[in-house]
Formats: C-alpha cells, sequence, structure tokens
C-alpha cells in the first residue's frame, strides 16, 4: 500500500502537488500527487484542458498541466492511449494555439512529441510521421547550456528546443497529448425516466458528463501508475 505525507499548499495553487511519499519498508520516493476526487486516489494527472477533436483531422488533443520531465510526459500520453502532440502542418498549429494554448494562463512551455536525440540537429516526430512544418522562436533551437534534445512549444505557438542531455535535464514543463481517432467513454449506465421529460433529460445529460470524467480520470490514475512503476518496479503500488 501507498503511504504518503502530502505537504500543504496555498489554495490558490492548481493541480499537482509534489509528495513525498514513503513506499514498501520505508524506501523514499518522490510521485505527483493530487487530491482524490470521487473516492479516487491521490496520483492522477490532473488535465486543465478538456480532450478536444480538431475537426480538421478528426484527431483529439488534451493539455494537461502536470509537470514532468519530457520522457515522462511521453509514457504518459502511452498510457493513455494517445501520443505527446505532433504538429505538421500550421492549420493544426494554428488549431492548438487557439485551443489550447491561447489564454490558458498556465507556466510556459509545453512538451510535444519531437526530439533530436538520435543526430543532433536531425529532428523527428516520434510517430515517425515526416518532418516538414516547423514553427521554431526566433533563434531556435539553439542546443544550449550542453544540449536540448526535446520539443516544446510556447503559448504564443512557437517552438523552442529544452530538456537534456545539458543543464536543462531537469526540467519539468506541462504537455499535450494527442489521440489519432476520437475517444469516446462508455455508457453502461442507469437511465433515469422520473419526473418530467425535460427533467429526466437534464439530470441524464448531467449524469453522463459526470460519468465520462470519471473514466478520463481513472484512466490518469493509470497513467501516472505507470510513471511511478517504471523508475520503481518493485514498489508495493507496482505489484
Amino acid at each position: 500500500m501507498l503511504n504518503s505525507m502530502f505537504v500543504a499548499a496555498a489554495p490558490a495553487e492548481r493541480g499537482v502537488r509534489l509528495a513525498q511519499a514513503s513506499v514498501g519498508g520505508g524506501m523514499k520516493m518522490r510521485v505527483f500527487a493530487v487530491c482524490a476526487v470521487f473516492f479516487l486516489f491521490c496520483g492522477f494527472a490532473h488535465a486543465d484542458s478538456a480532450k478536444l477533436i480538431n475537426p480538421a483531422n478528426g484527431h483529439s488533443y488534451q493539455r494537461f498541466d502536470t509537470a514532468l520531465n519530457w520522457t515522462q510526459a511521453k509514457t504518459a500520453c502511452a498510457a493513455l492511449g494517445g501520443h505527446l502532440a505532433t504538429i505538421t502542418s500550421q492549420a493544426e498549429n494554428d488549431w492548438i494555439y487557439g485551443n489550447l494554448l491561447n489564454g490558458a494562463g498556465i507556466p510556459s512551455p509545453l512538451w510535444l512529441g519531437g526530439t533530436d536525440s538520435d543526430q543532433e540537429g536531425v529532428w523527428k516526430w516520434i510517430t515517425g510521421e515526416s518532418w516538414e512544418y516547423k514553427n521554431w522562436c526566433p533563434n531556435e533551437p539553439n542546443n544550449a547550456c550542453g544540449g536540448q534534445n526535446y520539443l516544446h512549444i510556447f503559448l504564443s505557438g512557437c517552438w523552442d528546443d529544452g530538456g537534456g542531455p545539458g543543464c536543462y535535464s531537469t526540467e519539468l514543463d506541462s504537455y499535450i497529448c494527442e489521440w489519432d481517432s476520437p475517444g469516446t467513454c462508455s455508457n453502461d449506465m442507469v437511465t433515469f425516466t422520473a419526473g418530467t421529460p425535460a427533467k429526466a433529460f437534464e439530470v441524464n445529460a448531467n449524469f453522463a458528463a459526470h460519468n465520462c470524467q470519471i473514466q478520463s480520470l481513472q484512466t490518469q490514475v493509470q497513467a501516472l501508475k505507470a510513471i511511478v512503476c517504471q523508475d520503481h518496479p518493485t514498489a508495493d503500488l507496482c505489484k
């Protein structure tokens, strides 16, 4: 069982709190945690945007405000059935800017699914898509401070290289996940028929929305668990 001692945080703070956890026999590790919702245990990645469908390509996207390194963010998206977002056209970049970045009011930048870790200066998408479109910020990429091998996007919509192996290797950012087909949630729920037809419709609509939210949070629990267990496979949580 995972026993956690959570650090108190000011009410104005949002999203994920970094907690110190004691796992199995006193071994200490740091895990990302958030307060439980609907009796879910602390540990899911808090999503500050809805999961939105881009009508131009039918793909779904979601912004997560959890601060992770690039590899952890890549693992989190994969555990949710997606991948770090890849941007292959100006239209896609504009859509992400307009729907996930503009006015978000979060620390910038956010990880995307691009890297030149295999060969410096040769950027690739983790999905294998062709690297043709690019939207670098002025004077980027610059591979500063001993090396920056991972792609992130600023709230302005332009791109920058970040992360390791240089002095930015401990950089933690929010991230954007992408799914190549629209996500759905199951509808195996009770249908209410009491009251007037209008009231029954309202109750069912609200219940459906909350059911989808709960399913999303449960999936996020599993995503963050995958990150923890990747570094600590013998922890009680991972058995």
